[in-house]
């Protein structure tokens, strides 16, 4: 059995439903993405070791700067998240504000701004969006699912993560 395949989707499971308490993590699974997506980039694709050293690696860096430096880590992933997510929003509903670049800009500045009106809830947001977008990007699913399990998934992460604030 290989287990590759279920790497993302553990990183995406722990990020939505505990990213809010360990900040870190959200960082650190980003790096990881980030380094998975860029190491399989030779082989077409495909997850091999090298991307998943390059994950690890990634993953880890990420990990140890938010520890050092969270506040400036969770602003710059919330433009980030916030950029690439207006992307994505924009395409998949085929709007337009001129260039990706504008979109991307336009989004990071949003996610910027939730990030510092509301760090608590932002790194509940940002680590369930993120969680979940993992996930759907691991799983076998068609555009019209993708949608309605990206939200429900958010919407689960939010609220498992507003429970376990409110018990500890």
């Amino acid at each position: 059995m290989n287990i590759v395949p279920f790497i993302p989707i553990v990183v995406g499971t722990a990020l939505l439903l505990v990213g809010y308490r360990y900040f870190w993590l959200i960082v650190a699974g980003v790096g990881f993405l980030v380094g998975l997506n860029m190491g399989s980039l030779s082989a077409g694709g495909q997850i091999t070791t090298s991307a998943i050293v390059l994950g690890l690696f990634l993953g880890v860096i990420g990990g140890f700067t938010a520890v050092f430096i969270t506040a400036i880590a969770l602003n710059i992933i919330a433009f980030f998240l916030g950029g690439i997510l207006m992307v994505q929003l924009f395409t998949s509903l085929n709007w337009s504000a001129g260039s990706t670049l504008a979109t991307f800009i336009l989004g990071g500045v949003v996610g910027l701004l939730i990030a510092i009106i509301g760090k608590d809830y932002a790194k509940m947001l940002i680590s369930a969006v993120t969680g979940a977008a993992i996930i759907i990007t691991a799983l076998p699913v068609d555009q019209a699912t993708t949608s309605f399990l990206l939200l429900g998934l958010v919407l689960a992460g939010v609220v498992a993560q507003i429970i376990v604030k409110n018990r500890w």
